[in-house]
């Protein structure tokens, strides 16, 4: 199994998953009538546990089940903790302005950690990322463009330098169906991969095509008969909803 499926079934955390008009990434309600009620994958589960339209808890299954809880320190301030442990050394807290993610600490291991920033404009989100492994140290940002169906199209990648210059890395470009992504709004790709966020986890719909000098990649699903999305068929996941 590779290193990226690894990580993947490592945690996760949707606040927003079946929303089809908010671009902002970070909106805690769910709004659309269908809300995402469990995502599995070939050697993975994760189920969500709402009050309302809010979700306080995510259970992952892989094997055995850990349950997570999702706690509101005030208006701008979420922790998220394994259920029954102490609040006072969460493993993931996050920061927001006028309800838009600002800053997402992870702390995986001690002594390591995964600190993301977001800044946002009339159309590109920049995330930057500070990562420390305990060995490693590494700083790099991406500049995410969405157009006006709210989908990330371009993702310009860079790397800082010894003399705090940047570096374009890689430039990807995006398609994509018109059918609800379940994965919209995972708070945050640091639960999956050590490395910057997929487009998938702002856009509206789902990646169709990836385009870039270094890789090309494919997705092909299913739908429900709502018109949901059920299936990504190569990635094997499957998607289930609470609908009103």
């Amino acid at each position: 199994m590779s290193r990226r499926i690894l990580i993947l079934i490592s945690f996760a955390i949707i606040y927003c998953g079946c929303s089809k008009d908010d671009t902002s990434g970070d909106n805690e309600t769910i709004s659309d009538t269908c809300k995402i009620k469990k995502i599995s994958g070939d050697v993975y589960e994760l189920e969500f546990v709402y009050n309302q339209n809010k979700i306080l808890q995510i259970k992952r299954t892989v094997g055995t089940t850990q349950t997570f809880d999702i706690i509101g320190i005030s208006v701008d301030s979420t922790i998220i903790n394994e259920s029954g442990t102490s609040q006072l050394n969460p493993l993931v807290s996050m920061k927001y302005n006028d309800q838009r993610l600002v800053q997402l600490n992870y702390y995986y291991n001690s002594g390591t950690y995964n600190i993301y920033t977001f800044e946002y404009n009339s159309n590109r989100i920049r995330v930057k990322q500070d990562f420390y492994d305990g060995l490693l140290y590494n700083i790099r940002f991406a500049d995410y463009y969405y157009n006006s169906s709210g989908n990330i199209i371009n993702v310009k990648y860079y790397t800082i330098n010894d003399d705090n210059s940047s570096e374009l890395t890689n430039d990807v470009t995006y398609s994509y169906d018109d059918h609800n992504n379940p994965w919209k709004n995972i708070t945050f790709h640091t639960f999956f991969f050590y490395d910057l966020p997929e487009p998938r986890f702002f856009s509206n719909n789902n990646v169709l095509n990836v385009n870039s000098s270094l890789y090309t990649d494919q997705n092909e699903y299913s739908y429900n008969e709502d018109g949901y999305t059920a299936e990504c068929i190569n990635r094997e996941e499957s998607y289930e909803y609470l609908c009103d």
